[in-house]
């Protein structure tokens, strides 16, 4: 058995100093609206398991077990969603372009193994789209409606892992550059 020593640098009292100094005003992320809103009053110490319930008013003690499990499973499928949009002057323009994108991305899917059973297209949204007009006489900039923007997104459901790699390729060559999230489904429950 080897032995690893770790040299650590001496710190002068001018180090040690300024290290407790700012230590002591130092505020956690955990702390929350706590930092901007003021500290309450109320101070807890850490459960000891035991509680008393007063359901029929006497103190009854219960038991309550606090746990956080790490769980270590292979999955039995993966639910890779990607977002798509496209922008065109009419809604009607807009909402045939992100279609045609989709139906490019879900034939090649089609083709590395994915049918379209295993697929959902969602509308997420169809937005106006504004640009600014140049200055007029007047020195004025006005906002002008350029067009409109179609939001979709796509849910592809598959077995193999190694999938994935091959289905952002195929969505980029159908220019759809968003991958949003790959959820893991394991024996009927989603882990994220």
């Amino acid at each position: 058995m080897k032995h690893i020593g770790i040299h650590l640098p001496v710190l002068s009292g001018v180090a040690l100093l300024v290290l407790a100094l700012g230590a002591t005003n130092a505020s956690a992320q955990e702390a929350g609206n706590r930092g901007v809103y003021g500290r309450s009053t109320e101070r807890r110490s850490p459960s000891s398991g035991v509680t008393y319930g007063t359901e029929n008013k006497d103190l009854m003690p219960v038991q309550f077990i606090e746990a956080y499990v790490l769980l270590n499973a292979t999955p039995d499928e993966f639910v890779a969603v990607f977002g798509v949009a496209q922008e065109a002057p009419t809604a009607v323009e807009s909402n045939q372009k992100v279609n045609a994108r989709i139906e490019q991305f879900l034939s090649a899917a089609d083709k590395l193994g994915v049918s379209r059973s295993n697929s959902y297209v969602d509308m997420i949204t169809q937005n106006r789209v504004y640009n600014f007009v140049p200055a007029s006489a007047d020195g004025t900039t006005r906002e002008k409606l350029t067009g409109f923007e179609t939001k979709k997104t796509i849910a592809l459901r598959y077995k193999d892992r190694s999938l994935l790699e091959k289905l952002v390729a195929a969505a980029a060559q159908a220019s759809i550059f968003n991958l949003i999230k790959v959820d893991y489904v394991i024996a009927g429950s989603v882990i994220k």
